[in-house]
Parts: C-alpha cells; structure tokens; sequence
C-alpha cells in the first residue's frame, strides 16, 4: 500500500521542488513557493495543503 506524504518545500527550481528530505518531486500543475506544504506519491506532488493538515497526516503516520 502506498501513502501521500506531507513534506515542506525549501528550494524551487523550475518545475522542481526540493523539499525538507532534500528529495526532489515533480510539481506539474501544483502551484507552490518555499516554505508550502505539498502531499507527495512517489515524486509528484499531488496537491498543496495547510500547515495544519501536513501536522494531521504526520501524526497519524507516526503513531503506532
């Protein structure tokens, strides 16, 4: 099974985001700047999202 992971971006270069885990993601039609939040599969960002919700989906896939 596969999730979209939170992860903040740093670095933007071209249609290129690098986010905190220094991973480079593909950002197609998904409009972002430094400091956004984007859920990623695989390297596609699939949307971007609220501090606030990034925090909800790190907790649930952190909590055991």
């Amino acid at each position: 099974m596969c999730f979209a992971i939170p992860k903040r971006v740093i670095k933007i270069e071209k249609n290129t985001a690098i986010t905190e885990d220094n991973r480079r993601v593909m950002l197609g039609a998904v409009k972002t700047r430094i400091g956004d939040y984007l859920l990623i599969y695989g390297t596609i960002a699939i949307e971007k999202i609220n501090k606030k919700r990034a925090e909800a989906f790190r907790k649930v896939l952190t909590t055991r």
